[in-house]
């Protein structure tokens, strides 16, 4: 009952306000009229999200082009300070117009459609008022429905042709009342000039080049076993879940953006969310909210993505690890660890201190670097170690030598981390927190430890006791004095010296 609510919503809405756009832009005045009929047949008619996506890329531009400005305002007096008195004219033109045309910025608008949207930008950037819009000087618009193309270049081809004769006619107008027509308004003329580029490619298919500011109003609905296969429905439906077309998009994004970068993406309540989330979170990407908007069958909404600084390290992230408080991510050989939720800040931190702590041990990993991402969300870096976890070696074939040799590796290190007084608390359960690389052992997540006099040797042993191991020992002909550990872990406590007793215990 939602989808076909949404779908009617999107197909047939009786707003006046889009009407109006529509009905009476000048652009749409089509001399061909098969062209004409193509929106609301063939192609996708703008509605209420057309108009959420277009408010938020204002927002965007607004702030985007100001801190844009504002860095290149700085660059040119740094420059213009360091240039010699001889040639200071000279050089002063030369670098602002080679900084002008470095710093252009350019616009990708995928699934463009009706170019409801980037007709809206178009005429923004195109107003001489506001100079922070000159930074941007081209705007791609891509579509994969030969319709939507074919209607997007009429669309663009006319308004060009209206914007020159307008301009033609205000010319005439000034030369008419004589007024004198100054270097500075041509300049800004040439300034506002927005190169329009529109091609078909699905996705980023035929996409070749990275860019500033990436749109998407994708296709979000969920299909239907009624759906009709055709150019409009495709428009609509992004798959079983209402998400396929977005997850991929996402997959492929981060490689089409500057570090700088901001994408605008689209989607409904009804596109299953937490799943698209996840796969921003496996891409690395920070997102926020910037608009939305809520009808009774549904919500709409408008995220803000931009990349992660983990990206300035390298290009090629994958996610490793997926965890209630945090991801580890990994970049070659190195690994981050970074938190998720905003409720655990200062875990992390407290997780560096003590491995850094622990920076001369050879039972855990090296940390590189500890940070805080543009989101204020905290990590760290630190050499990635390729093991297994201890779950996974104790249930392979194995004999018991290796048994004996990785049980006393991890006594070892476990005494060590006693003695320092630092307390784990996940000894219990050390299933997945303790990595082999025969014939070594590496204790990992620290984010719940602490500085403490309580010992974690207790916890282990509570381990070694029970069930699991006890059919381990059984297994591999391993003897275990677990009347004499118990009698031995009481004097540990007092004063963690009797590692040789707890060892001898297992033979």
């Amino acid at each position: 009952m939602k989808k076909s609510k949404c779908f009617l919503k999107k197909l047939f809405f009786n707003s006046f306000l889009f009407n109006n756009l529509v009905s009476n832009d000048s652009n749409n005045n089509l001399k061909n009229d098969s062209i004409d009929n193509y929106l609301n047949k063939y192609v996708y008619e703008p509605a209420e999200d057309s108009q959420l996506l277009f408010d938020a890329t204002k927002i965007i531009l607004n702030d985007f082009s100001y801190n844009l400005k504002i860095n290149n305002s700085n660059n040119n007096n740094n420059n213009n300070n360091n240039n010699n008195n001889t040639n200071k004219n000279k050089n002063k033109n030369n670098n602002d117009n080679n900084k002008n045309r470095k710093s252009m910025k350019k616009i990708l608008e995928i699934g463009g459609g009706s170019g409801f949207v980037s007709e809206k930008i178009y005429e923004l950037l195109s107003e001489t008022k506001n100079e922070s819009y000159n930074l941007f000087n081209e705007m791609t618009i891509t579509d994969i429905n030969p319709f939507a193309l074919k209607y997007l270049k009429n669309k663009f081809k006319s308004i060009k042709k209206n914007k020159t004769i307008k301009k033609n006619v205000t010319n005439t107008i000034n030369i008419t009342n004589k007024k004198k027509i100054t270097n500075k308004t041509i300049n800004n003329n040439d300034k506002n000039k927005i190169k329009i580029k529109i091609k078909k490619s699905n996705l980023f298919k035929n996409i070749h080049k990275k860019y500033d500011l990436i749109l998407f109003n994708p296709p979000y609905l969920p299909s239907d076993p009624l759906d009709i296969d055709d150019w409009l429905n495709k428009a609509l439906v992004g798959g079983k879940k209402g998400n396929e077309v977005i997850l991929n998009f996402i997959e492929k994004l981060p490689c089409f953006m500057k570090q700088n970068s901001i994408s605008l993406l689209l989607f409904s309540s009804l596109s299953s969310p937490d799943e698209i989330f996840k796969k921003m979170d496996e891409k690395a990407l920070l997102y926020n909210k910037i608009n939305e908007i809520s009808f009774d069958f549904e919500t709409i909404y408008v995220y803000k993505i931009t990349k992660s600084k983990l990206y300035n390290y390298s290009n090629k992230i994958r996610l490793f690890s997926h965890g209630k408080k945090g991801n580890i991510y990994k970049i070659k050989n190195v690994a981050v660890k970074k938190s998720r939720r905003d409720d655990v800040i200062g875990n992390i931190k407290m997780e560096y201190d003590i491995l850094n702590n622990l920076k001369n041990e050879n039972y855990i990993p090296k940390v590189i670097k500890f940070g805080k991402d543009y989101d204020q969300k905290e990590y760290f870096l630190y050499k990635f170690i390729k093991g297994e976890t201890l779950e996974s070696f104790l249930n392979k074939k194995q004999n018991k030598k290796r048994i004996l040799k990785i049980i006393i590796s991890i006594l070892i290190s476990i005494n060590n981390l006693d003695k320092k007084n630092i307390w784990k608390k996940e000894f219990n359960h050390p299933y997945k927190n303790i990595l082999i690389k025969y014939p070594r052992s590496y204790l990992i997540d620290f984010e719940r430890a602490s500085f403490s006099k309580k010992t974690n040797m207790n916890q282990f042993l509570s381990f070694l006791k029970g069930n699991y191991m006890s059919k381990i020992y059984e297994k591999y002909n391993i003897s275990f004095n677990k009347k004499e550990i118990e009698i031995i872990e009481k004097e540990y406590i007092k004063n963690r010296n009797n590692l040789n007793e707890i060892i001898k215990c297992f033979k």
